[in-house]
């Protein structure tokens, strides 16, 4: 399956009128396009794929205010993880015997924490503390675990 979104596309209904483009933001199509990356989580997971990552690798508070979407940083890695164990759990459910399992994906922010001072660093842990939210690490249903 191939996705070539425009602009339009990834903004969706939810962020038709956005003050800033916001094509390449992968993340935020777990919102807008939702079924663009469930089709995606079940494509690996139907060809063959035990474990899938979550849409989030981008989804901290740093690196959406590159489209001033840093207050949706939580409902990113949310969502990104809800369509993750959806698909897995939809897959499992065909082939009960072969469980599929979601990785939170956590990456980097645009913010190099070696090279910055100690406030740059308290702000990067308070963004992972979002992004590591979202994605359910606070829950008690542990999302990296079938079912």
């Amino acid at each position: 399956m191939t996705n070539r979104l425009d602009e339009e596309e990834y903004r969706g209904s939810e962020f038709k009128d956005w003050t800033c483009n916001v094509k390449g933001n992968n993340d935020m199509l777990s919102i807008t396009q939702p079924h663009v990356i469930s089709g995606i989580y079940k494509e690996y997971l139907e060809s063959g794929s035990d474990l899938i990552g979550t849409n989030t690798f981008s989804s901290t508070t740093i690196a959406m205010g590159d489209y001033e979407m840093e207050d949706y940083a939580y409902e990113l890695n949310y969502e990104g993880a809800r369509l993750a164990r959806q698909a897995c759990d939809e897959v499992t459910a065909v082939d009960p015997t072969r469980p599929r399992f979601v990785v939170g994906a956590v990456g980097p922010s645009i913010c190099s924490i070696i090279c910055s001072f100690i406030s740059a660093l308290v702000d990067h842990m308070s963004t992972l503390t979002v992004n590591l939210y979202g994605v359910g690490i606070n829950r008690s249903t542990v999302y990296c675990l079938p079912g």
